[in-house]
Parts: C-alpha cells; sequence; structure tokens
C-alpha cells in the first residue's frame, strides 16, 4: 500500500525536524539574540483584545495598530485571519496587530461605523487612518501599515 510505505517516512522526516529544533534551542543556541528572535518571529500571531477598555488603552498608547474586527460565525473573516497573522509576523517591532470579536465589543462597531465585516482599522498614534473592509490581498493590508510607518 502507498500509505503504508509513506508514513515511515514522514516520521522519520518529523522525528529528524525536532531533532533539528531541539538543537536551535539547545546550549549554543541559549541566550543569543538570535535563539530569541527564532522564538519571537515564530509565535507571531494576531490575538484578540479581550474588551472594550482594552482596546482603548491600545489605541492610546501603541503608535502603529491595526485592529481586524472579526466574529466566529463570519466567513469571510476566516479568510482574513491568516493575513492578519502573517501581518504581526512581518511587523513584529513596528506595529501591534491585533483582533477584535465585534459579537462582544459592539460598541466599537457602533463608535467607528463598522457595519461590515471583516474590516482592518489602522491607528496612528491614537487616531483612526484607513479601514478596508472585505477580504483583499495579503498586499493591501501590508501598503496600509507601510503608509504608516512612513508617515
Amino acid at each position: 500500500m502507498l500509505g503504508s510505505s509513506i508514513l515511515p517516512q514522514l516520521l522519520h522526516s518529523t522525528e529528524r525536524w525536532a531533532g533539528n529544533l531541539a538543537k536551535l534551542e539547545g546550549s549554543w543556541f541559549k541566550g543569543s539574540h538570535v535563539g530569541c528572535y527564532l522564538r519571537d518571529r515564530a509565535m507571531a500571531t494576531a490575538t484578540f483584545i479581550d474588551n472594550e477598555a482594552a482596546f482603548d488603552t491600545l489605541v492610546s498608547t501603541e503608535s502603529v495598530l491595526v485592529v481586524d474586527c472579526t466574529a466566529t460565525w463570519c466567513g469571510p473573516c476566516k479568510l482574513v485571519a491568516p493575513l492578519m497573522d502573517q501581518l504581526a509576523e512581518d511587523y513584529l517591532d513596528q506595529a501591534k496587530v491585533l483582533k477584535l470579536d465585534l459579537d462582544s465589543n459592539q460598541g466599537v462597531a457602533k463608535r467607528f461605523g463598522i457595519r461590515s465585516i471583516p474590516a482592518v482599522m489602522f491607528f496612528k498614534q491614537g487616531q483612526l487612518v484607513e479601514t478596508l473592509v472585505g477580504v483583499k490581498p495579503y498586499e493591501e493590508f501590508s501598503q496600509a501599515v507601510q503608509k504608516l510607518l512612513s508617515v
């Protein structure tokens, strides 16, 4: 059977990869800036903002903030979610990229006139600069962040 002959190869490859990862986190990488950088980069994802108060705090304290307005039932939002994770990773040290569940935070939706989701809001120094509504290619989200960083 094809499946039974491939499975041992996959297991061996996985074990080899895990061994290489263990070496990276081993003694010769421990405490180095490169090791920390690799761990941080691998962990970058757009996490959820807890509530409206936390949202307000972030808007007022972060110099560049990207907020993905989403909902668990929203199909198009699920297409944008991995793009936000990529954005969080690519701009890890330059912008804060987070998600906000609008079902739990309807006040934010009303305050910013969000009527359709997904909607991604871009803030600079506490001011809303741009909102992209709908599923867009990654490049559009990235260009919006680039504009904020260049101003």
